[in-house]
């Protein structure tokens, strides 16, 4: 080690560093081979929710519930209030009535519509996460049946499931519509 003189305690540093780095990355090389691969999956959650059959009746139920019988009752009362009120055989004093009655009628009319639209917001967002259940669900059981690692949704960088069991990509949105549509 004298050679080296003035040096010696850098060439000692480089000699232990290089015999280190050999040797921790001989044994990681080792245990990368040893490793299992890592599979992944993705789910279109787009066309999972459009192709879930559920899903549809869930908005085609919302739909009607969007609308109360006292609503249609009421937009029934507003339209023939409006044609009365159009018509000019009245004497002024029942068309100004009528009018009242009208504008009465039309207040009323936004309140129970606002009032309807709170309840189908409601219903929509228990509705939603009921939904979303049912895919994480299913999600869940495909991908531990395919023994997948992680699967991702293929619109975003969001994982969807991730299994601690199992250490490539395949696309499972299929597997997911099927499993959703066969309850």
């Amino acid at each position: 080690m004298h050679y080296f003189g003035p040096y010696r305690y850098a060439v000692r540093a480089c000699i232990t560093g290089c015999a280190l780095w050999f040797l921790l990355g001989g044994s990681a090389l080792a245990q990368e081979e040893q490793s299992p691969t890592l599979t992944l999956g993705v789910v279109d959650m787009r066309r999972a929710f459009k192709h879930y059959l559920r899903a549809e009746q869930v908005r085609t139920d919302l739909e009607r519930a969007s609308v109360s019988e006292e609503q249609r009752r009421m937009k029934r009362e507003v339209a023939v209030l409006e044609r009365e009120s159009g018509q000019q055989g009245f004497w002024f004093r029942r068309r100004r009535q009528t009018n009242e009655e009208l504008e009465a009628k039309r207040t009323e009319l936004q309140k129970v519509m606002q009032r309807d639209a709170e309840r189908v917001r409601g219903l929509e967002g228990k509705a939603v996460e009921n939904l979303m259940a049912d895919v994480r669900n299913a999600i869940e059981s495909v991908g531990r049946e395919e023994e997948l690692a992680i699967i991702f949704d293929s619109a975003l960088p969001q994982i969807l499931y991730v299994n601690s069991d199992v250490g490539m990509a395949k696309d499972v949105t299929d597997r997911t519509i099927e499993r959703l549509n066969s309850r």
